[in-house]
């Protein structure tokens, strides 16, 4: 009993400790919008999105004009004849929205996802790549 008590008590006082110092990235408003990092190739742009647990065929993948949008859902599996102590992992409808600040090639576009980790490549429009020139 006591072990529970202390146990929850450091889970009150982080989230005190979030609140007070504002630190949205545990803000529990946020937990829709997945982590990405974003690389900057040569010739493209890659996009990685983690979204562990969640079924490739409940990723949605667009992009409009400039804006790669990743929508989705994470479903919960129902276990049977078990109770939650704590369930800290939200299981809800997840969005982010990407300003790409390149052109890209609308027609050269790929996406692959691994182990909770979606990838986006978004090949660089022909304006955009590095054009090396040649002095004379």
């Amino acid at each position: 009993m006591l072990f529970n008590n202390t146990y929850n008590n450091l889970f009150e006082l982080r989230d005190l400790f979030n609140m007070v110092f504002d630190t949205s990235k545990y803000d529990s408003k946020n937990y829709n919008e997945p982590y990405c990092n974003i690389y900057d190739k040569e010739d493209s742009i890659l996009v990685n999105i983690v979204l562990p647990g969640v079924n490739h065929e409940d990723i949605n993948v667009e992009l409009n004009d400039n804006t790669l949008t990743i929508k989705g859902n994470r479903k919960q599996t129902k276990l049977e004849g078990i109770n939650y102590l704590r369930q800290e992992r939200e299981y809800n409808d997840f969005s982010k929205a990407i300003q790409l600040k390149v052109a890209v090639d609308h027609n050269d576009i790929s996406a692959n996802y691994h182990d909770g980790i979606l990838s986006v490549e978004l090949k660089k429009a022909p304006e955009e790549k590095p054009k090396k020139i040649s002095i004379n």
